[in-house]
């Protein structure tokens, strides 16, 4: 997401989806609309989405990540 300055109609964010059969879905928004205001589709080799996958559960050990990483935020004098 995009935290500096914008105009409502501009792309401040998106998203990124990649699902093992190989496909990658990118999602575009403005800050008008919760919405998507563009989708793009992609097609890959599955076994590049594969590796990909495993890739992250045997080198990035997504599956020890946390479920949350939110941190209380007190008055803004103290933390």
């Amino acid at each position: 997401m995009s935290s500096g300055e914008f105009n409502i109609d501009d792309v401040i964010g998106q998203s990124l989806t990649v699902y093992r059969k190989g496909r990658i879905k990118q999602c575009l928004f403005n800050g008008w609309s919760i919405k998507s205001i563009e989708t793009f589709q992609y097609k890959i080799d599955k076994s590049t989405t594969e590796g990909f996958f495993v890739s992250l559960v045997k080198n990035i050990r997504v599956n020890e990540w946390k479920s949350d990483y939110g941190v209380l935020v007190c008055d803004g004098y103290t933390w």
